[in-house]
């Protein structure tokens, strides 16, 4: 249910639209209700509780903010625009983050801009995602062996996207838990351990027979899949491919590519690949913007979890829960969303998404060579 009503039954607006002058009405009815949106965002932005993302804390003991706890609630990813409000925080750097290696002053500023928004939410938004949130049943407890793996013997003592890197991979797990039945939610708490993104390594890869012992053989898999399979889908290429090949996906047999952590070649099979493709919707689930999303769908991971989630629906292997919601008023488009996203500054990003991937790879001789095998 919406937390702030729309003021179109109010008198003044009826006049307005029973005006001869359609396109001025039409004109100052937008202008009026977005005045009224964002008057009201204000009033309720002046008494929220802020949530301030940087701060000083234990960033090994993870904690869901109230964007991860309605994502978990509801099964959704969420535009909040009306129930929350952002600003930056002047005082915010990329260093200490998993983004420090960034090079570039233009990606840096991008990047800043966009990690440096601290969101300020209404009481009753609160109140109302809290509610949701304690009504679900609580994630499975991990394994203390598996946990106490984590803390000694590898680094997650990190700043990432939104919070630390154990706020992050904890949502992960905690949203499969809830909206992916079958699949194990330990992939996603694990799914960075063997490399990031910017070429962090928080397990050494001699460690990697004791992370073995802690984990099934077809969790093992994936964690050693998701860094990998995370690269392709920034390049674009292997969904280029796949879209391509609509017709016949049912005859896909396997696909090799290569590890991240040490460039060594392996395959996995169709069923696994489809199921691995749907972790990658949780995690693109965490990058997206806490509100204002039709100016945002540029935002190179709000289009790689678009891509994604269109892909996996036209192929009819969409397995995992995750509508598009809004708090307030009508749930986005996503033919809209993708719109939105395919404009020139969205082609520009996501092209040096692209660049600064493959520059990565490079510099640690991982190929992103991959085949696909058809029966």
């Amino acid at each position: 249910m919406p937390l702030i009503s729309s003021p179109a039954g109010s008198p003044a607006l009826s006049k307005l639209l029973s005006s001869s002058n359609l396109g001025v009405t039409a004109s100052l009815v937008a202008l009026i209700y977005l005045g009224y949106r964002r008057w009201v965002a204000l009033k309720l932005a002046k008494f929220a509780a802020a949530r301030k993302i940087h701060i000083k804390r234990d960033i090994m003991i993870p904690v869901l903010d109230t964007k991860r706890k309605a994502a978990i609630a509801r099964g959704q990813a969420i535009d909040h625009t009306g129930c929350v409000i952002e600003e930056e925080d002047p005082t915010f750097t990329l260093d200490g983050t998993i983004f420090f290696s960034v090079e570039g002053t233009l990606p840096r500023a991008m990047l800043r801009k966009q990690l440096s928004r601290v969101a300020h939410w209404s009481d009753a938004a609160l109140q109302l995602v809290q509610e949701c949130y304690g009504a679900i049943p609580a994630a499975p407890p991990v394994d203390l062996a598996l946990t106490d793996f984590m803390l000694n013997e590898c680094n997650f003592k990190m700043e990432h996207a939104d919070g630390s890197f154990m706020d992050h991979v904890s949502f992960c797990h905690d949203y499969c838990a809830a909206h992916y039945k079958g699949p194990s939610p330990r992939v996603l708490l694990l799914h960075s351990i063997l490399g990031v993104g910017t070429n962090l390594f928080p397990m050494d890869i001699s460690k990697l027979p004791q992370l073995a012992k802690l984990v099934t053989k077809e969790e093992l898999r994936h964690i050693e899949t998701f860094p990998s399979m995370l690269r392709l889908l920034i390049d674009g290429e292997l969904i280029k491919e796949l879209r391509a090949s609509r017709g016949q996906l049912e005859r896909l047999d396997k696909i090799t590519l290569r590890r991240v952590i040490d460039n060594k070649e392996f395959e996995i099979d169709a069923e696994t690949f489809w199921t691995h493709l749907n972790y990658h919707m949780v995690h693109f689930l965490d990058f997206l913007p806490v509100a204002d999303w039709p100016s945002r769908t540029t935002d190179p991971f709000f289009q790689f979890f678009l891509d994604l989630r269109s892909f996996l629906m036209s192929a009819g292997q969409l397995r995992v829960t995750v509508e598009l919601g809004s708090t307030c008023g009508d749930a986005p488009s996503q033919e809209a969303l993708l719109g939105a996203a395919c404009s020139p500054i969205g082609v520009i990003k996501k092209a040096m998404a692209k660049r600064m991937g493959r520059k990565y790879s490079a510099k640690i001789g991982h190929s992103l060579e991959y085949s696909l095998h058809w029966r």
